[in-house]
């Protein structure tokens, strides 16, 4: 069984701007204060306005012109977009964040990217968890079609 995430994430405020700007994203609450918007194809058409590939490496939804939109969007906050996936055990997450409109983290496909991001949003890890993917429940759907069926449920 497989795993695949593509999300924008972090906190709630921060989410809304994107929410109310495109029709196509939509919220979903991990804690009070961690939140993500499932990168549909849908979403990413609607951000990237359905222009030419500009890929940033090996990002399979993250274009140069959906990070300009998104960082001219959110000004100075704090955003990061993952892009997780995993087959047969075998897999790797991807993360970047944006804070004050530049890039402050940036790795691709390594393991533990995911619970180091959620860590600079102030997630700790609960004592009966594994690690702060489990803590905010990002186990709670294996691929992101079903993460766009729960989004706008707060």
């Amino acid at each position: 069984m497989g795993y695949f995430l593509n999300a924008f994430l972090g906190q709630v405020d921060t989410l809304d701007k994107i929410e109310r700007k495109f029709n196509s994203a939509k919220v979903v609450s991990l804690t009070t204060d961690i939140a993500l918007i499932p990168m549909s194809e849908n979403l990413f058409n609607e951000i990237n306005n359905y222009r030419g590939e500009n890929a940033i490496r090996k990002w399979e939804f993250l274009t140069t012109d959906v990070e300009d939109v998104i960082l001219a969007l959110i000004g100075n906050d704090k955003l990061s977009y993952v892009e997780i996936e995993y087959f047969g055990g075998e897999g790797g997450q991807s993360g970047i964040i944006w804070k004050d409109g530049k890039r402050i983290f940036e790795i691709e496909f390594q393991q533990e990217v995911v619970n180091a991001i959620l860590r600079e949003f102030g997630v700790e890890k609960e004592e009966k968890m594994r690690d702060e993917f489990d803590t905010v429940g990002l186990g709670r759907h294996r691929n992101t079609e079903d993460w766009i069926k729960e989004g706008g449920v707060r």
